[in-house]
Order: structure tokens, then sequence, then C-alpha cells
């Protein structure tokens, strides 16, 4: 399969995924609340993460300083998705 292929087939997974987890977090959002849920949601996919990052990470955590500070945005970013993705939903 060509990487084309693949990369396709990769960008229409994760937007299933990103149709799914709406879902899932609106429905957590009315028996968390909206805050608790994100929250929630940050702490699982952290947990996944770091569970994942000796057997999967090609990097060094310890690099994050050099990276620019607007980088770091992407968090913050991420909170807000969630936020109006499991608010709008219901």
């Amino acid at each position: 399969m060509s990487s084309k292929i693949m990369a396709l087939l990769i960008a229409a997974g994760a937007g299933a995924l990103m149709a799914i987890q709406g879902s899932l977090n609106s429905n957590l959002g009315k028996v968390a609340g909206l805050w608790e849920t994100t929250f929630l949601v940050h702490i699982t996919g952290t947990i996944l993460a770091l569970a994942l990052l000796p057997l999967v990470g090609q990097g060094s955590l310890l690099k994050f300083v050099d990276a620019p500070w607007y980088t770091w945005l992407g968090g913050v970013i991420g909170v807000v998705i969630i936020i109006a993705v499991a608010s709008s939903i219901p």
C-alpha cells in the first residue's frame, strides 16, 4: 500500500475517532460536568501517553526547553476544543 493511501486512511480514521470522542465527552460532561470532563479527558490521555512513551517514544522530554513558547499553546487549544465540542453536541 502506498504511503499516500496509508496517510489518507489514517486521517479518515482520526476524523471518525474525533466524532466518537465528541459524543463520549458530551455524555461524560452530562454526568461529571463540563470542566471536570475536560480535566478527566486530559488526565486519561496523559496516562495513556505516559504508558506508551517508553514503547514508541523517539524524542526526548528534556528538549522541551528548546521549543518556542508558542508551541505550548497546543495544550491550551486542546482544552478549548474539548470544552467547545462537549458543550455543543448535547
